[in-house]
């Protein structure tokens, strides 16, 4: 039987443990990850593998 990961929803306690779970997933070949926060995280958008994109730049 093949199983496959379709989505996972996790609560993680501090900035940091969410900061390494995202790069530990991004090693494990996941690759559409998104993440919220109350509050900016430094590195966070490289640990997801986020782009910069325009839309900040126009808007």
């Amino acid at each position: 039987m093949n199983e496959r990961l379709h989505g996972l929803l996790a609560r993680f306690p501090d900035a940091d443990s969410l900061l390494a779970a995202s790069r530990d997933f991004r090693r494990r070949g996941l690759t559409r990850l998104d993440a919220y926060s109350p509050h900016p995280v430094d590195g966070l958008d490289e640990a997801l593998g986020l782009r910069e994109r325009r839309v900040p730049v126009t808007a």
